[in-house]
């Protein structure tokens, strides 16, 4: 029942603590494997470490933002229905007496 900005803002003061401890451990966990001296195993922790870290990036900065561009759409959709539904429901209670 919230508007999409307090929504977003709820899940990160609920989520967001766990996004970063998450991060973090997977970031120092591949970082580890990073300095393995085979270098494939080497290239895939590095790799690894930093598309984690760009999505945790992306998770706080473009998520919340796209999330209430297409909940405005959505919203503004379910608006325009409820509106149509409310005209045809007082249309029919007029016509009918």
């Amino acid at each position: 029942g919230h508007s999409a900005e307090q929504a977003v803002r709820y899940a990160f003061r609920t989520v967001g603590r766990a996004l970063w401890i998450t991060t973090v451990v997977l970031v120092a966990g591949f970082s580890v494997l990073a300095m393995s001296s085979f270098r494939l195993n080497a290239d895939m922790g590095q790799l690894s470490a930093i598309v984690i870290f760009i999505a945790l990036v992306v998770d706080f900065i473009f998520l919340p933002t796209l999330l209430m561009l297409f909940d405005k759409g959505v919203y503004d959709e379910v608006e325009r229905r409820n509106k149509l539904k409310s005209t045809d429901s007082q249309t029919k209670t007029v016509t009918q007496s």
